[in-house]
């Protein structure tokens, strides 16, 4: 049986890529340390298994030298002051699809003569983030106490807002449609592909509802100033930079404006108490609260270290992945949800137009059958 040659560094290159855990590992390619150390060598349906498994293209595996790959966007994450050093292949696979669909989308409202989204890149140099926010949230008509019963229809109705406004929202815990290929909070919580035409917006859906009001926003404030980056949204960061401090901030405000906080707030109430009053009434998580009592000095830098740390670890500790973007449920709003409605059913419409050849458009919606892209036609509203 004929063996193939692969360079021991192209070989680890792969495995650390793939960032899977040793005994998850091991179990894949148990034949591993073997070919590393130049005993044996894979076979070429081997090293077709090895490439699949840890995410990385097969013909990559032929190299003299591992490959550098460029960040295909900026990287806005740090943890304690540092940045974080690459994308998993989960990440940049999203990246890379949420790009291709992006640009689809772009020559699609070109065609159709439609105008640019007039808000993005529009932040002034000068523009401080509380007054950004107000305007954004103004032109939006955005309404931070009309968010419905739940952590579920707050997202919802925040997410409709923005994606009226021209920006697409896709929200998934996955990559693609496939549950094997989990997508990690702690790793980002959402990025921004600003662009005036086509501005996108991904949320990490494996996240907390309650956090993912706050990275919509925090996005949000990034396509606004023209950003185009990864980030892990964090309301009490105290090592971000200058980009990610602007919008946490804009986050914030837009979230819960300044003067409804002062009204609604009650500076007499015990704290943690008052934390889950506020935290249920604007529907955002009790992290970006104690964020907006920070920043209106309603504690001291103190104070706020120490009720984020608890609050954080609570957060942490009670997180559930909510099973409507990881798999289950009805497939249909899932896909949607996954998407983006504004991209689905532009899609759909292209297709059925005869602009978009029906592969294309079943690839762009993850789609494999005729039957099922005419089902999610109709139960989005299409006569088909």
């Amino acid at each position: 049986m004929a063996r193939v040659e692969v360079r021991p560094e192209v070989l680890r290159w792969a495995r650390e890529r793939s960032g899977l855990a040793d005994d998850a590992f091991a179990k894949k390619c148990p034949q591993f340390d073997s070919w590393e150390s130049g005993l044996t060598r894979p076979t070429l349906k081997q090293l077709k298994k090895f490439a699949h498994d840890t995410y990385a293209p097969l013909s990559y595996m032929f190299l003299e030298r591992p490959p550098e790959q460029e960040r295909p966007i900026a990287d806005f994450r740090t943890v304690s002051g540092l940045r974080r050093t690459g994308f998993s292949p989960h990440l940049l696979d999203t990246i890379y699809q949420s790009e291709w669909r992006q640009e689809w989308y772009k020559g699609y409202k070109a065609t159709a003569g439609e105008d640019p989204v007039s808000f993005i890149g529009a932040r002034q140099a000068d523009d401080s983030p509380e007054d950004a926010a107000a305007r954004l949230r103004d032109e939006l008509n955005v309404k931070p106490t009309r968010r419905g019963k739940s952590w579920d229809d707050a997202v919802r109705v925040l997410l409709n807002d923005v994606e009226a406004a021209g920006v697409l929202v896709m929200r998934n815990g996955v990559v693609g449609n496939n549950t094997h290929r989990k997508l990690d909070s702690d790793e980002f919580r959402g990025f921004a592909l600003s662009d005036p035409m086509a501005p996108l917006i991904f949320i990490n859906g494996a996240d907390t509802l309650a956090a993912q009001s706050l990275t919509i926003a925090h996005e949000l404030g990034h396509v606004y100033r023209g950003d185009s980056g990864v980030s892990n949204a964090e309301a009490g960061s105290v090592n971000e930079g200058a980009t990610e401090r602007w919008c946490n901030e804009f986050a914030a405000e837009f979230l819960i404006p300044s003067d409804e906080f002062a009204r609604q707030y009650d500076p007499d109430a015990q704290l943690e108490s008052e934390l889950k009053r506020l935290a249920r009434l604007f529907k955002v998580s009790s992290l970006v609260i104690l964020r907006r009592m920070y920043s209106d000095s309603a504690l001291t830098h103190d104070e706020f270290r120490l009720a984020y740390a608890r609050e954080l670890n609570a957060a942490r500790a009670g997180m559930k992945t909510r099973s409507s973007t990881t798999g289950g449920g009805n497939f249909y709003h899932t896909l949607t949800r996954r998407l983006s409605r504004r991209f689905a059913r532009a899609v759909i419409t292209s297709v059925l137009e005869g602009q978009t050849s029906f592969i294309e458009g079943l690839d762009l919606l993850s789609l494999k059958r005729s039957e099922t892209f005419y089902q999610y036609a109709q139960y989005l509203g299409f006569n088909v």
